[in-house]
């Protein structure tokens, strides 16, 4: 049988953390949903033209059997 050296003669075991990467890969994926979902709002903003408010002292002319939404034609007073 070998034999077995003193304790005093055995070096001592040093734990070196282990390194991990800065952002582990799952988080890549979201964080690229979410840069694309930022860029397409903020694309969508900025495509949107002026919001025009019109509005009247009276409804004269306007009835319930003609919504709002069915009169497409106006001219502007330029």
């Amino acid at each position: 049988m070998p034999e077995i050296p003193p304790l005093q003669d055995i070096p001592e075991a040093i734990a070196l953390p282990r390194r991990r990467a800065p952002l582990p890969l799952v988080w890549i994926v979201p964080i690229v949903a979410a840069l694309i979902g930022g860029w397409i709002a903020i694309h969508a903003v900025m495509q949107r033209g002026p919001t025009v408010t019109i509005s009247f002292l009276t409804a004269e002319g306007w009835s319930r059997a003609k919504p709002a939404s069915a009169i497409k034609t106006w001219t502007s007073a330029r």
